[in-house]
């Protein structure tokens, strides 16, 4: 199958130099779409022709992760995407983008939930794993007051996060809320043998 070309032309450079020369270019999110419409053209290619007309700068890639900054990921693995960039400028390297960080924790072995379990400590939908129960009956245990966990919103989204030894004790004082035919065994007895905290 050929690649689909692109073909430039006057009439063409016209739209684009009007979509990226415009006073209002700042609000290109309207402007971008209706000309991606008029010309038929995905964003990548209405982009690439700007920046060989010279109404754009490209984008440059930022530098490879150094080790230091890969040691910084995996000393604060249980921290959140926006903490380690705020982490990281306070240590002086530059800023990354929280995608960037999340490609690079998971390059490296050392993603949110990893970290956070290595640390003794679970998000709702893990608990509900180990216990063998929804997260909905995770989270209505920790409503009831009866599964004591740290609250944690970013303004659009509430996580739970709940120690191992919590968990642990629940379960100890629980068992006819645990469903074992549906538990992850192996984790619930690593977490009943305290590995975990």
């Amino acid at each position: 199958m050929h690649k689909k070309k692109y073909e430039h032309n006057e009439m063409t450079d016209n739209i684009i130099r009007s979509v990226y020369s415009s006073k209002s270019y700042g609000d290109h999110r309207r402007s971008v779409p209706i000309a991606m419409r008029k010309l038929g053209w995905p964003k990548y290619v209405l982009y690439n022709r700007a920046v060989q007309l010279g109404l754009v700068e490209p984008k440059r890639k930022q530098p490879d992760w150094s080790e230091k900054e890969n040691d910084v990921l995996e000393e604060y693995s249980g921290e959140s995407d926006e903490s380690i960039q705020r982490i990281l400028i306070r240590k002086g390297f530059i800023k990354r983008s929280l995608c960037a960080i999340q490609v690079q924790r998971k390059r490296i072995g050392c993603g949110i939930r990893q970290g956070r379990i290595d640390n003794g400590i679970f998000s709702a939908t893990q608990a509900s794993i180990i216990l063998g129960v929804s997260s909905k009956t995770v989270v209505d245990w920790i409503y009831k007051k009866l599964l004591p966990a740290k609250k944690l919103s970013d303004g659009r989204l509430v996580q739970h996060l709940i120690s191992a030894k919590n968990i642990r004790i629940f379960a100890g004082n629980n068992p006819e809320l645990i469903d074992l035919s549906k538990a992850d065994k192996i984790m619930f007895i690593t977490l009943m043998a305290g590995k975990y905290e």
